[in-house]
């Protein structure tokens, strides 16, 4: 079940989310929003050019990854308009992960931060691996268990191995560093 099919439900949650003053929604954060953003670009590290934004939430993400690399221009994918209607000044599409809506080759890269769950991890991976250049750069922030009856999924967000993604990924011509546990911690996010 994808709650993000319901955009009122989306939208209540969001706009609850909000204020409380929450602007992103992921489950592990490395201290504060700036502090966060700063850690996951030192593990990331995009080439400048265009940044795809999966599941982008309401786009405080990539609007400081905007403030702090002026060579990247970060557009914001999701299927919550509500959430799109949130998110700051920058290019927006409003559409499905799994059937990305543009050209072939058009991002030097793509994030998911605690986005992928929320599909199919084939599909979602060979849109990513479609819409990036060549020697593109492919970042995943998210939850890997190797236990598919993990309480996340009783919530309606898939978890998958770290395995299964390097596989999955490697399907779509895409190579894989693994940076998980980044932080020297037990955590299984990668």
């Amino acid at each position: 079940m994808n709650i993000y099919l319901d955009d009122n439900f989306v939208s209540e949650m969001t706009n609850s989310a909000v204020s409380k003053g929450q602007s992103i929604f992921q489950i592990y954060k490395f201290g504060n929003d700036k502090e966060h953003v700063e850690k996951l670009l030192t593990l990331f590290n995009p080439p400048s050019g265009k940044l795809l934004d999966v599941g982008c939430g309401i786009g405080k993400v990539s609007e400081l990854i905007s403030e702090k690399r002026k060579d990247i221009q970060c557009v914001l994918l999701n299927i919550s308009q509500s959430q799109l209607d949130l998110c700051p000044d920058m290019e927006k599409i409003h559409a499905d992960f799994h059937s990305i809506p543009t050209e072939d080759n058009e991002f030097d890269s793509v994030m998911f931060n605690y986005s992928l769950g929320h599909g199919r991890l084939i599909d979602g991976l060979k849109e990513a691996a479609r819409v990036l250049k060549t020697n593109g750069v492919l970042f995943i922030y998210d939850i890997a268990s190797d236990n598919p009856l993990s309480i996340y999924e009783s919530l309606g967000y898939a978890t998958y191995s770290e395995r299964d993604v390097i596989e999955t990924a490697k399907l779509f011509g895409l190579k894989c560093t693994l940076r998980s546990r980044a932080d020297g911690s037990n955590t299984d996010d990668f």
